[in-house]
């Protein structure tokens, strides 16, 4: 769940902008534009994460992808 969270709540939150803009028929500002990239590249970064421990996890078992994704949110450190 919290991979979920972290891919889709920046997600729906820069759709829900977009979508209240076009509706409301208001001009889209660069400041509006950087904001929108800033969730859609934290959604991004979610899924690749994500993406990344599972492909570990099937080449090198889910020990090792335990221990790349603790190390990944700083949990672990890389060289105890």
């Amino acid at each position: 769940m919290c991979t979920y969270n972290a891919y889709y709540v920046p997600f729906q939150e820069a759709y829900l902008k977009m979508r209240k803009a076009r509706k409301d028929g208001t001009p889209v500002t660069p400041e509006m534009l950087l904001e929108w990239e800033e969730l859609m590249k934290q959604s991004d970064k979610a899924s690749r994460d994500r993406l990344f421990v599972l492909t570990v996890a099937a080449e090198m078992g889910w020990a090792v992808a335990g221990d790349v994704a603790a190390v990944m949110k700083g949990i672990k450190p890389l060289f105890p």
